[in-house]
């Protein structure tokens, strides 16, 4: 007898019974998996245009998507990235310097990175000085006797500073700041004669400090805001989360709403190793290899 056949040699009150009995076991089924869900830990650095309060809507809409995320909020880019190294996160919002060193030292991947409303999702570098300073060179000698302020382990800061040749020996010193905006304002207040920082966040601030100009830029841009995942992290969740952001753009739910009008953005693209040619380059002119250690602030 064929499954056909003996579902219809069953009464059909008995069927019924059956039906709710196998639905209930399914949802019953449904309803348990979150509680065996491992906790999906992700890092957000701490700065005034990374905070983890434009963040908090992702946790409820990754939660949507069935995982169980939990988002921390850190102070430093050189602790985020002792945590990460130390398998304390599963994975680390960061700017392309930290995302590079993890890479590079094999301890993470490159997973997406936002597309901002303006389409754009990569940023340059820009250095800044006082008006009439004369145009940055490209040179080391540029430097000579200048105390240069950066945002420490920044592609577009200390990294960026640490690759032009010469430059570490020619400046009379390096003040590392806990972001680019504090880099800026270091060098407003007279603390720095130059300052290397990211070209986006010198165009949010470049009307508060009209004593100060770009006098040299980059051509080539670092992958923004990119999410690290870790080696060690759960693949089955890592797979999950990654459907979910990719998803997001066209998911019309209150939750990815919320996200996308949160952090600016419009959607998550994929991001591979191979969209960090310039920052790796850039690491490596600036004596990043596998070995490399982080500072402690």
């Amino acid at each position: 007898m064929n499954i056909e056949n003996h579902m219809r040699a069953i009464p059909k009150t008995s069927r019924s019974f059956l039906v709710k009995v196998l639905v209930g076991v399914f949802l019953s089924f449904l309803l348990a998996l979150p509680l065996h869900a491992k906790e999906f830990r992700i890092g957000v650095i701490q700065k005034p245009d990374s905070s983890i309060d434009r963040y908090a809507p992702l946790e409820a809409y990754l939660n949507r998507h069935g995982v169980q995320a939990t988002l921390i909020g850190i102070s430093t880019s050189s602790e985020a990235a002792r945590m990460f190294m130390e398998g304390a996160l599963d994975g680390l919002f960061c700017g392309a310097g930290v995302a590079g060193i993890l890479t590079i030292k094999k301890l993470g991947f490159p997973l997406v990175r936002p597309v901002r409303t303006d389409g754009s999702s990569t940023y340059g570098t820009v250095v800044l000085a006082p008006k009439g300073s004369p145009q940055f060179t490209a040179r080391g000698d540029y430097f000579q006797g200048k105390k240069v302020a950066f945002c420490t382990l920044a592609s577009a800061g200390e990294f960026f500073f640490r690759s032009v040749p010469g430059a570490v020996e020619a400046s009379s010193g390096m003040i590392r700041a806990g972001s680019h905006s504090q880099a800026v304002w270091i060098l407003a207040e007279g603390r720095a004669d130059a300052a290397v920082v990211k070209d986006r966040v010198w165009e949010t601030l470049k009307n508060r400090y009209p004593e100060l100009m770009p006098v040299g830029r980059t051509s080539a841009e670092n992958p923004e805001a990119t999410l690290i995942i870790s080696r060690k992290a759960d693949r089955g969740a890592v797979g999950m989360v990654t459907f979910a952001l990719v998803a997001l753009e066209k998911d019309q739910s209150p939750e990815a709403a919320a996200v996308r009008d949160g952090l600016d953005i419009q959607r998550y693209a994929p991001t591979s190793s191979a969209s960090f040619g310039y920052t790796f380059d850039l690491l490596e002119k600036a004596g990043v290899g596998p070995d490399f250690r982080i500072p402690i602030e």
